[in-house]
């Protein structure tokens, strides 16, 4: 029992810090399709293990003008 607790603790933690770095990288988005940087403003790519999270497929044009 003490296990099933320890592993849904660690669930919620790691859903929990995902979701933040998801809607960070959300707010990044939202910038750049604002500014016309950015065509789809849902293609974020946010991996399990949080590594290299970026706000997608952006214009570098575009955000080199920014």
């Amino acid at each position: 029992m003490k296990a099933a607790q320890i592993l849904f603790k660690i669930l919620i933690v790691y859903c929990a810090l995902y979701s933040t770095i998801w809607l960070h990288e959300f707010g990044h988005a939202v910038f750049y399709f604002v500014y016309g940087c950015k065509s789809n403003l849902f293609q974020l790519h946010v991996p399990f293990s949080f590594a290299a999270a970026s706000p997608g497929v952006l214009d570098t044009a575009c955000c080199s003008s920014l």
